[in-house]
């Protein structure tokens, strides 16, 4: 698992991808955090972590887009799947590597977070809600653009299909209240991401939020053990 690790968070930066995604992520969260904090004098660190969902859904795409789309391209699936390496271990070291990269990229916020505490006191629980709610939901978020990724040969396709699946996780309960029925009212409310990311990031450390981001990291890294346990044998 180490060895797939190294090899994946090296890619990043082996091709322009990783410079791209890093550009993307500082230009659009560099702007959001100016025009809704520093010129409106925001000091909410809450506030700041909930924007940066925004510059997320597009940049997480990109990170897990070639996870398996470029291995089955290459047709480097089978060479991979042949080797001593347990498919756990070849799932497990692309996430980790997606997610080490999540990390390089987000890093940025924790510098607004400074910037924000020079003029106004921060809220240590505030702190460390937000510390959890953008580690989860990007373990939420990668493991679903594997997921994606596990199921196409295209890039391009992986992409778009992660950033729609992102949207419906987020957008899902804007749409419970034109439904009459209460059970799939409840089942739409209850799938929302941006709910329990907004309790997260105000300092509401709730066990639910916790285990449902968690849950939805562990369901979707299983499919993707899944689909490739499926592939091998094949």
């Amino acid at each position: 698992m180490g060895a797939i690790l190294k090899k994946e968070f090296k890619s990043y930066f082996l091709c322009p991808t990783g410079y791209i995604i890093l550009s993307i992520f500082y230009a659009f969260a560099g702007y959001l955090f100016f025009a809704n904090v520093i010129a409106i004098g925001v000091s909410d660190i809450g506030y700041i972590f909930n924007l940066i969902v925004v510059p997320l859904i597009v940049v997480v795409p990109m990170l897990t887009m070639g996870a398996f789309s470029e291995e089955y391209k290459l047709n480097t699936d089978k060479l991979l799947f042949s080797s001593p390496v347990s498919v756990f271990s070849v799932v497990l070291g692309k996430f980790l590597s997606a997610f080490i990269m999540y990390l390089v990229t987000i890093s940025i916020s924790f510098v607004y977070v400074f910037v924000v505490s020079l003029f106004a006191p921060i809220s240590v629980n505030l702190l460390v809600g937000c510390v959890f709610g953008v580690l989860l939901i990007g373990c939420a978020l990668i493991s679903m653009g594997i997921f994606v990724s596990a199921l196409t040969k295209s890039q391009v396709v992986s992409a778009f299909s992660s950033f729609g699946l992102f949207l419906f996780f987020i957008v899902i309960n804007s749409f419970s209240s034109y439904i009459p029925l209460k059970s799939i009212k409840s089942l739409f409310n209850g799938l929302a991401i941006m709910p329990r990311f907004c309790n997260l990031v105000g300092g509401i450390l709730n066990i639910p939020d916790i285990l449902y981001f968690i849950s939805l990291t562990v369901v979707f890294i299983f499919l993707v053990f899944a689909i490739l346990l499926k592939r091998r044998w094949s």
